[in-house]
């Protein structure tokens, strides 16, 4: 705002009966209709954030349709608008201001406004720079790091899917760099499963050094055998000869004999409940439209399903993200500290 313009301060409006709000001759002027282009521009984004103006511009516009004057550029119409949103915003519906019976009440009014403004100030001032934003065809003003773009993209995802985000938090710089499980390449070592899973019917993957075959062991929460096979490779797709998995917690155990005897390993993992699954996709869902570009969605889709113990679901969408031509530090740091967490190279290439 200009001070040659009858409005002085910061940008969104200064208290009233301060220099910040516009004279009572710029304000006569909006009111009937003298003000055009950016002036009238100005004094509108000021009467989204300070009613007792609003109240003093309708205030001249009645005396003004009293005389039986016209109102050629809607005049009455613009501040009925920006009186709605703002009252919208702060709760008070879409009844509009008070009625005023004359221009010393008006400006009476605007004085008792001062401290009650100070506490709605910046409340106010948010939903008049949006407004104006909204208005200029500019939107919200988009974070410019990529550490914030996850925020905010967090932040919509959240008020996609209040009833099953509630709390969510992206991880932060700080916590992804920490380290996860110690890699160590030898013997024989499970890596798939892990954590909770989506499926009832996971595949199986390990690595090892020792020779095949290998038995493969699946058992429940309290150690009781569910099933047992045989695999002549470190890969096996779940045996379609035997039920799913019912929700809960299970434990794998993969052994083989070497040329230093037998060596076996373990792993526990859980099946996630109908319930959990539902919820999940529901996440997925809102996101297609909350989070719209896609390496943004699959990092903060990584981090809620990071959150909810889902690490393989994690380590695909984050592994997409991190390999995309678009990808930046943030989607690159968030694959890293997914696979620290599931034990294996934060390096794919290695």
């Amino acid at each position: 705002m200009h001070a040659h313009d009858g409005i002085n301060g910061t940008p969104g409006g200064s208290p009233p009966d301060t220099p910040g709000c516009p004279d009572d001759n710029l304000l006569a002027g909006y009111a009937d209709g003298r003000l055009t282009g950016e002036r009238r521009e100005r004094v509108e984004e000021h009467l989204v954030v300070c009613a007792p103006c609003r109240d003093l511009v309708l205030s001249v516009r009645e005396e003004v349709g009293a005389a039986g004057e016209e109102d050629p550029v809607g005049v009455a119409d613009a501040v009925e608008s920006v009186g709605v949103r703002a009252g919208a915003a702060s709760g008070a519906g879409a009844s509009g201001p008070t009625p005023i019976r004359s221009l010393d009440e008006a400006r009476e009014r605007r004085r008792q406004s001062l401290v009650a403004w100070a506490v709605a100030a910046g409340v106010f001032l948010a939903v008049g720079l949006g407004f104006v934003a909204m208005r200029r065809g500019e939107g919200p003003v988009a974070p410019r790091t990529p550490e914030g773009r996850l925020v905010a993209a967090a932040e919509r995802l959240v008020r996609a899917a209040p009833g099953d985000l509630a709390g969510f938090r992206p991880a932060d710089a700080a916590e992804r760099r920490t380290e996860g499980a110690d890699v160590h390449r030898s013997g024989l070592e499970i890596e798939m499963p892990a954590e909770t899973l989506l499926t009832p019917t996971p595949t199986f993957r390990w690595s090892a050094t020792a020779a095949s075959p290998f038995t493969v062991v699946v058992a429940d929460g309290d150690g009781q055998e569910v099933w047992r096979r045989t695999s002549d490779t470190a890969t096996m797709p779940y045996p379609m000869d035997t039920k799913p998995l019912e929700a809960g917690a299970y434990v794998l155990e993969v052994s083989a004999r070497g040329p230093l005897g037998e060596t076996t390993a373990t792993r526990a993992f859980r099946v996630a409940s109908e319930a959990e699954r539902a919820a999940w996709d529901r996440v997925v869902k809102a996101a297609e439209t909350a989070v719209p570009d896609a390496v943004e969605r699959d990092v903060v889709l990584a981090h809620a399903a990071a959150r909810r113990s889902l690490w393989l679901e994690a380590e695909v969408r984050a592994g997409r993200a991190a390999t995309s031509p678009t990808a930046d530090e943030v989607a690159r740091d968030t694959w890293a500290w997914v696979r620290r967490k599931l034990g294996r190279p934060a390096d794919a290439s290695r």
